[in-house]
């Protein structure tokens, strides 16, 4: 008889073992699954240690299960051979789950505890979100909610966003030790392959010497994670592009200070700066500060109309690029610039 591979718990609290089996038949009523995947979870020990009475051994665990019907037993109507089928949180009672891990063999499992898969679907499981092609940390203020959701939008597959949050004060003392660098050291415990420090104004405040010596401050405490800085992303993408007359569209709380400053910023880089302007009519940055967060996006989103028209109005004609700072959807079909 055809023979299959599985992972056992040969006695309470032994470790768990590799063995062959002879692959069973399906009784009347039942499907022979050939499982593709099986996870194993917390609940699990209940396995490993026998802390249900009754249990027999040797046993399987791992009730997370997702496979293809091969055998279709005698009586079976509604099964049939060639279903993707998989456990699904929310699909079976106590009852069932209890019935699924009693028939732990691997390959044999009692219909009520299955769900059926979708025929449009070819994955037969999905992902966990978690980073598979680069984790991003995320140094963002305490009062703000928006800087991660804005990276998971712009975000590929594969790319997972991991934020820490920096007590905001005032813009001038943002990037002030210790908030920032205590909150570099905490992301860096996690396996990262970067961290941004999501505060375009720290730049403009800081110019191209202090920005550099900010980088170097945080990266004392990131543990060799690269620290990334909004302006120095800018700078890099322009070049890339061989960008040299440069626009800058600020959002409405934007000072004229600080406008100026940011065009200060891209001037020292090399950059000739066209235009510079804030989204009118101004809002008091200090008032943004002290509002909480759904009275602060209710005020501070602009409506994707007036960015486009405003962008249209005061783009010059000679502007080879231009920086926008970013925009996130909001629900009702708006967008917000941020800094």
């Amino acid at each position: 008889m055809a023979k299959m591979k599985v992972v056992q718990v040969p006695n309470p609290g032994a470790d768990i073992e590799v063995v062959e089996r002879e692959i069973p038949e399906p009784g009347s009523g039942r499907v022979r699954i050939r499982i593709e995947a099986c996870g194993v979870c917390h609940s699990d020990v209940i396995t490993k240690e026998s802390l249900f009475p009754g249990m027999s051994y040797p046993r399987v665990p791992g009730h997370e299960r997702a496979g293809v019907i091969d055998v279709v037993g005698a009586g079976v109507k509604d099964w049939k051979k060639g279903v993707q089928l998989e456990f699904r949180r929310g699909v079976m009672d106590r009852r069932s789950f209890l019935t699924a891990l009693s028939q732990a063999s691997g390959c044999f499992l009692s219909v009520p505890a299955i769900a059926k898969i979708p025929s449009s679907s070819r994955r037969i499981w999905e992902p966990d979100g978690s980073g598979w092609r680069a984790r991003i940390g995320v140094l963002t203020p305490d009062n703000d909610t928006i800087p991660e959701s804005e990276f998971w939008t712009m975000a590929p597959d594969g790319v997972s966003v991991h934020a820490a949050r920096v007590r905001f004060v005032d813009v001038l003392r943002y990037s002030d030790p210790p908030g920032p660098d205590d909150a570099t050291e905490l992301l860096a415990r996690l396996p990262l392959h970067s961290i941004v420090f999501a505060f375009t104004t720290s730049s403009y405040l800081l110019g191209t010497t202090g920005e550099q010596a900010l980088t170097t401050r945080l990266e004392k405490r990131s543990k060799g994670i690269p620290v990334l800085l909004p302006c120095v992303a800018a700078v890099a993408a322009f070049r890339a592009l061989a960008v040299r007359r440069i626009a800058l569209f600020h959002p409405p709380w934007f000072t004229d200070d600080v406008v100026q400053k940011g065009s200060a910023y891209f001037q020292n880089q090399g950059f000739e700066v066209v235009h510079a302007s804030h989204l009118e009519p101004a809002i008091d940055p200090a008032l943004v500060a002290g509002l909480g967060e759904g009275r602060r996006r209710e005020i501070t989103e602009v409506n994707p109309a007036e960015i486009y028209e405003w962008v249209r109005n005061h783009a010059p004609s000679n502007m080879e690029g231009a920086r926008l700072g970013r925009l996130l959807p909001k629900t009702a079909g708006g967008s917000r610039i941020r800094p």
